[in-house]
């Protein structure tokens, strides 16, 4: 069975919603407009980001109270990354990685925003657009399977570990890759119970 990262992101922050299962929604989502900001920040550039924001929130998103309401808050989530990203002087490797990480016979998706290079490896990025408060201890488990996913594809001795940014609140949690894989554990039994409950 394959889980995906935002189903993985929920058990962390309420480990019932794992019983609960996720039932699909009939409405967009605005994450995948939000997601591709960040990747044409870092491609593209600030402007362009912004004007893809703004094409990406026309229509439906400007027909209720509620849906101006999310562009709103992804909008200005946009403008905090932008200023938590200008002192940052770092190579980006390459943004927007997709990676699936095998747990015995089910898989884990997952989606990193940025990698970047520094002085000691690669760092993964993880942005966060919701108005849950991540402690370390959920950042450093949410961190867990992207350490583990990038260090399959790059070589677990040249990751140096994971950023996990919460735009609402501009919390930026460092999470070393030893850290966050002495919890692969705590992942494991996270999703075992996922597939026990919806396989």
């Amino acid at each position: 069975m394959r889980v995906t990262f935002g189903q993985y992101r929920s058990g962390i922050k309420d480990p019932t919603s794992v019983t609960a299962g996720f039932p699909a929604h009939d409405f967009p989502s605005p994450w995948a407009i939000a997601a591709k900001s960040v990747r044409t920040f870092h491609v593209e550039g600030e402007t362009q980001a912004r004007q893809g924001l703004e094409r990406g929130f026309s229509g439906y998103w400007s027909s209720t109270a509620q849906a101006r309401g999310w562009a709103a808050a992804i909008k200005q989530c946009f403008e905090n990354y932008a200023r938590m990203s200008a002192p940052d002087v770092r190579s980006v490797f390459t943004v927007g990685f997709k990676g699936v990480l095998d747990i015995g016979n089910d898989q884990l998706s997952l989606y990193v925003d940025v990698l970047l290079l520094n002085a000691t490896g690669y760092v993964g990025r993880v942005v966060l657009w919701d108005d849950f408060s991540y402690t370390r201890s959920h950042a450093s488990l949410l961190a867990t399977p992207v350490a583990a996913a990038l260090g399959n594809e790059l070589g677990e001795e040249r990751i140096a570990g994971v950023e996990i940014w919460h735009l609402r609140t501009g919390t930026q949690h460092w999470i070393a890759a030893d850290e966050a894989l002495a919890r692969r554990a705590e992942m494991n039994n996270l999703i075992a119970s996922f597939v026990e409950a919806n396989g």
